[in-house]
C-alpha cells in the first residue's frame, strides 16, 4: 500500500506538469466535498494526508472500503475554516472539539481513532470519501451522508457492468415493477366529489359478454380509478376466461391452429392509444396495449415484436388453446377440403357460420374523463397474421375526451372500410345521441358492402355492433340484426336490448 502525501508538494511538483497535477487534485478534493456535502459553502479547501486501500467491491451502486486518514494539516497563515452545513456536530450540537483541534495541528487523541475510519465512494473513477463519523452522527444523519452521492456517478472499478448485463437488469426491474398488474396506474386512484359535483353520470358500457366487466369497470370508477385501467380490469376477466372462445385465454385459433390475439385502447385524458396484433402466447393482450400506450412513441405493435415486447415487461408465454377451442378447430379442419386426409364429420354437425366474437368496454368517469377497449382474438380459423378492426385505432374503437368513446364487435373488415368508431364519435360530435350515432355508422356500412356479402333480400350476410358512450355519460348500442348488451348505469349491471337496423330472416344468413 502506497501512502501519498496531498498535503505537501514533492519534487515532481516544482515542474509544471507536477504543478498542474497538484491542481487537478486539488479540483478533485473540492469536488468530492461538494458532492458530499450538497452544498457549496462546505467545500474543504485544506489538503489532506490519507492512506487507502481497496477490497473488493460488495455491489454495483454501494462500493465502499475503509481507509484510514490522517488530520489535515492547515499551512501556515491559512484561516481556520468554517464548518459547512453538513460538517458532523457531537451528540449535544456541538462542534467536535477534539477533532478541531487536530486540525489546527494538535496532537490527534489516540481515542478518538474510530471517527477517522470513513467509507470510500467510486465516483466518477476517483475515491471520494463520504465521511461518516459514527461516534457523533445519529443514524439517520450517516445514512443521508452515505447516500448523499450524485446517481449517475457512482461507478464499480473492480466489477464493471458489460452493456448486455445492464440491459438485461434494466428489463428485469422494469418487469417486476410491471408484472401483469401493470403496477402504475395512468394515476393513482383519488377519492371522488360529491355526486352534485359530478361533471357527468359515470358509465361502462359492454358487448354482451362483458356483464362482469362492466360490473368491474363501474366499481374502479366509484373507488377514484382511472378511467382506463377500469375498462382494462373489466376486460381482463373475460381475457382469462377459458370458457369465451372469442378473446384471450381459450380464444379460437386461425387455420393453423395457434391463437393470436389483437386489442387497442385509447386514454382520453392524455390523447394517448396502444394497440398490439397477431399477438401469441399472451393471455392479456388489453394489457400489452395499454404498455405501448403508456411506455412507448408508438401505437401499434405487431406479432413476433409485440410478443418480444411483452415478454420484457414480464408477461409469461403460454399455450392459449384450451381443450374446447382445440376441438374446434380440428373439427373445422376436419370439413375443410372432401378430398384431403382428414375425415369429415356429419353434416348435422358442421359449423354453419364462422364465429366472430370480440368484447370492446367503453366507460365515463364523473370527472367526465373517457377510455375504451376493444380485445379479441379474431376471425375463427383465419389466415395467419390477418387483423381485424379490433386492434385499429379508429375502427375497433376510438376515444375523443370531449366527446366520447365507441366501440365495435362483429365482422371487422366491414367496420375497418367505414372506420366505425371514428365515425360513430364524430356522430356524436355533431350532436347524435350515442344509439342514433351507432345507427348511422350501420347503415354507411350496409352502403359499402359488396353484393357478395349481400343476401337476396339485400341485407348484410354478417353481423357488425357498435358501443358508444358521450361527455354526458349517455349511452347506446345498435346492431344490423337484434342483439344485447351489457351496461351499468350507476344502478346495476345488466343486459340491455340493443336498436337494430333488420329483422334477421334467416333466409338472409
Amino acid at each position: 500500500m502506497r501512502s501519498v502525501n496531498l498535503g505537501e508538494p514533492d519534487a515532481g511538483e516544482q515542474h509544471p506538469m507536477g504543478q498542474r497535477r497538484r491542481i487537478g487534485i486539488e479540483q478533485a478534493l473540492e469536488h468530492r466535498d461538494l458532492l458530499v456535502d450538497g452544498d457549496p459553502r462546505a467545500v474543504r479547501h485544506g489538503a489532506a494526508c490519507e492512506r487507502v486501500g481497496h477490497e473488493p467491491a460488495e455491489g454495483l451502486h454501494h462500493r465502499a472500503v475503509e481507509a484510514v486518514v490522517e488530520a489535515p494539516r492547515r499551512p501556515q497563515g491559512e484561516h481556520e475554516r468554517h464548518e459547512g452545513p453538513f460538517d458532523v456536530a457531537g451528540a449535544d450540537g456541538h462542534h467536535d472539539e477534539r477533532g478541531a483541534r487536530e486540525r489546527q495541528g494538535g496532537p490527534k487523541d489516540p481515542a478518538h481513532h474510530s471517527t477517522q475510519a470513513r467509507p470510500i465512494r467510486e465516483v466518477h473513477g476517483r475515491n471520494v470519501r463520504a465521511r461518516v463519523q459514527a461516534e457523533q452522527v445519529d443514524s439517520a444523519r450517516v445514512r443521508h451522508k452515505r447516500t448523499h452521492l450524485h446517481f449517475f456517478g457512482v461507478r464499480a472499478v473492480k466489477h464493471r457492468v458489460s452493456r448486455r448485463e445492464f440491459v438485461a437488469s434494466t428489463a428485469a426491474g422494469i418487469a417486476a415493477t410491471t408484472a401483469h398488474d401493470i403496477a402504475f396506474p395512468m394515476r393513482p386512484p383519488r377519492p371522488l366529489p360529491p355526486p352534485s359535483r359530478w361533471a357527468a353520470k359515470p358509465v361502462a358500457v359492454a358487448s354482451a359478454n362483458g356483464l362482469r366487466a362492466v360490473q368491474k369497470a363501474f366499481d374502479m370508477l366509484m373507488q377514484g380509478a382511472d378511467t382506463l385501467d377500469a375498462v382494462i380490469e373489466g376486460v381482463k376477466i373475460q381475457e382469462l376466461d377459458p370458457n369465451d372462445d372469442s378473446v384471450g385465454y381459450g380464444g379460437l385459433p386461425n387455420a393453423e391452429g395457434v391463437v393470436q390475439l389483437d386489442a387497442s385502447c385509447m386514454h382520453g385524458p392524455t390523447k394517448r392509444a396502444g394497440a398490439v396484433g397477431a399477438l401469441e402466447g399472451i393471455k392479456t393482450p388489453s394489457e400489452v396495449a395499454k404498455l405501448v400506450l403508456k411506455y412507448t412513441n408508438h401505437i401499434f405493435l405487431v406479432g413476433e415484436g409485440a410478443k418480444r415486447f411483452a415478454l420484457q415487461y414480464g408477461f409469461k408465454e403460454e399455450d392459449l388453446l384450451t381443450e374446447h377451442s382445440r376441438e374446434a378447430w380440428l373439427h373445422w379442419r376436419a370439413n375443410l377440403n372432401p378430398d384431403d386426409d382428414y375425415l369429415d364429420v356429419p353434416e348435422a354437425q358442421h359449423m354453419s357460420t364462422r364465429p366472430t366474437g370480440t368484447i370492446n368496454c367503453n366507460a365515463v368517469t364523473p370527472q367526465g374523463d373517457i377510455s375504451s377497449v376493444t380485445t379479441t382474438s379474431g376471425l375463427a380459423w383465419k389466415i395467419p397474421g390477418r387483423v381485424g378492426d379490433s386492434p385499429i385505432i379508429g375502427a375497433g374503437q376510438y376515444t375523443d375526451n370531449t366527446v366520447g368513446a365507441a366501440g365495435s364487435t362483429g365482422r371487422g373488415e366491414s367496420n375497418i372500410m367505414v372506420c366505425g368508431g371514428f365515425l360513430t364519435v364524430e356522430s356524436m360530435r355533431r350532436g347524435m345521441k350515442p344509439t342514433d350515432a351507432c345507427l348511422e355508422t350501420l347503415k354507411r356500412v350496409v352502403q359499402l358492402t359488396v353484393p357478395r356479402l349481400l343476401g337476396p333480400d339485400g341485407k348484410p350476410k354478417f353481423d357488425l355492433k357498435f358501443y358508444a358512450v358521450n361527455k354526458r355519460g349517455e349511452f347506446g348500442a345498435a346492431s344490423l340484426y337484434p342483439a344485447r348488451y351489457a351496461a351499468h348505469d350507476g344502478t346495476e349491471a345488466k343486459l340491455r336490448d340493443m336498436a337494430y337496423l333488420y329483422d334477421q330472416p334467416a333466409a338472409s344468413r
